[in-house]
This record gives C-alpha cells, sequence and structure tokens, in this order.
C-alpha cells in the first residue's frame, strides 16, 4: 500500500480501538517498520489528525481539555533545553516541588543524578521518579484531574503547605509582564499558589511559545518568581522587555 493508504488505515485502527493506539499494535497492522509509523504519525500529527503520545498515538482532540501525553511532544525540543537548564539548580538534599505540568514531567524524565526529595501533585511524576533509588516521592493527594493525572483540591493545598521546600519548579499555560503566571483551571492555580507560598526559590518553566499566550485565571505575579527558565528559541525581544523590567530570565542552551 502507498502511504496515503496506510495512513487511512493507521486512522480507522485508532479510531475503531478506543481512539488509541501502541507503535507496536500499528507495527503489526500494517506490516511496516517502527521508523516508517514514526514518520507517519508526525506527519499526521501536523495534520491534526493523531496526536503523538508516550508509546503510540490517539485521536486528534478538537475540543475541551487535552490529555497530558498529547500535550507532551508539543514544543519537545524546547522542553528538554528547559529540563536540562532546570537540572543544573537541584543540589544534594535539596526537597524541591514539581507542579503537573508537561514540562515538568520532561523534567522529571530527565532528572539529575542526585539525592533529592520530591513533593508533587502529578501521579504522573511520582511514577517516573519512584523508578529512582536517591530520590524520595512525596504526593499531595486530592481530587484526580484524569485527563491531567494530577490531584487537586483542598487537601492537595493543606499537604503542599505542609511542607517547606529549597525550590520550586512552576509550568503555566500563559505568562505576561502585567498579568504574571496565567493557568486555565483555577483548581490547578491554587495548587500552584500553594507551592509558591511554601518555597524558598520558585522557578516557571516555560518555552517560547508561552509568551504569547493569554488565560483567565493569573496564579501569581512575576516577582513571586526568582526566575524564569525558557528555551534557546525566545524572542529576543521579548527577552529584553522583561530583563528590562528586573525579571531574571534562564536561557537554556540549544540542546547538541
Amino acid at each position: 500500500m502507498n502511504k496515503a493508504e496506510r495512513q487511512q488505515r493507521i486512522l480507522e485502527y485508532i479510531i475503531s480501538h478506543n481512539k488509541s493506539a501502541s507503535m507496536e499494535d500499528l507495527k503489526r497492522y500494517c506490516s511496516v517498520t517502527s521508523e516508517t509509523i514514526r514518520k507517519d504519525l508526525i506527519e499526521m500529527e501536523q495534520q491534526k489528525k493523531v496526536c503523538r503520545v508516550l508509546g503510540g498515538a490517539v485521536l486528534y482532540e478538537r475540543t475541551g481539555e487535552r490529555l497530558l501525553q498529547n500535550r507532551f511532544y508539543e514544543n519537545l525540543p524546547a522542553k528538554r533545553e528547559i529540563a536540562a537548564a532546570a537540572a543544573r539548580l537541584i543540589c544534594e538534599k535539596d526537597l524541591i516541588c514539581l507542579d503537573s505540568g508537561s514540562t515538568n514531567l520532561c523534567f522529571a524524565m530527565n532528572f539529575p543524578q542526585v539525592s533529592a526529595s520530591v513533593l508533587t501533585n502529578s501521579l504522573n511524576i511520582a511514577q517516573e521518579l519512584a523508578q529512582r533509588k536517591d530520590v524520595r516521592v512525596f504526593v499531595a493527594g486530592g481530587e484526580l484531574r484524569e485527563k491531567n493525572m494530577s490531584m487537586t483540591g483542598a487537601s492537595a493545598e493543606s499537604t503542599v503547605r505542609s511542607y517547606l521546600v529549597r525550590k520550586a519548579f512552576i509550568t503555566s499555560e500563559g505568562v505576561d509582564l502585567d498579568f504574571g503566571i496565567m493557568d486555565a483551571h483555577e483548581s490547578e492555580s491554587r495548587v500552584k499558589q500553594a507551592m509558591i507560598s511554601i518555597s524558598k526559590e520558585v522557578y516557571l518553566l516555560a518555552d517560547h511559545s508561552k509568551f504569547t499566550v493569554m488565560t483567565p485565571i493569573c496564579t501569581a505575579s512575576l516577582d513571586k518568581l526568582t526566575a524564569i527558565i525558557t528555551d534557546s528559541a525566545v524572542d529576543p525581544q521579548i527577552l529584553a522587555q522583561y530583563t528590562k523590567a528586573g525579571i531574571r530570565i534562564i536561557v537554556a542552551d540549544p540542546l547538541r
């Protein structure tokens, strides 16, 4: 079969299997290599037919909140740059907070080889770091937000506020000089506010695309931040504006 026919078969398979499929299933179904399926999924994602996720793909969601694993691949090279820059800030015996954003999941997957303790409201991050013998993991329990696999609500906020941590690494939907850190969901925003309140240092992990996004909820003003960590593709004009306003920005090095 040609590429167009194969991609149509992939789409039909995903639709007929609860709107998701693994790479291995698609490889067997189409009788092609993993590399061929990978290239097909990249092209189909660009056409907004599917979203690549860890180990496979799901049907593209046109409305509503998107699954965390769908968002994980958006600007993934930028997230890896940011994760590498953030990792250099972790010291031995640090106790840190990680919220449930996809950039923090990337950070957890590239966590430095140090003995540290991590407080998080993300089940995915907790699961990732639980594989590390040198990392202690504390989970702030609460109501599960299924699509984000995060714990929120009064219980999660209360748990977070019972700790005192050295560094918090926070993500956001958007960031603005006037409005600060912005999010789309109030329950997530409130957990982030709790994390900010207990932390001696607060770092916002924001890739270059976040500087043009506005959302309804303001989580915190930028004066609460120690620094913003962004990737090497950040607009120099935006960088100059934030620097002029006295906001420290750490620009990650390009990955080789």
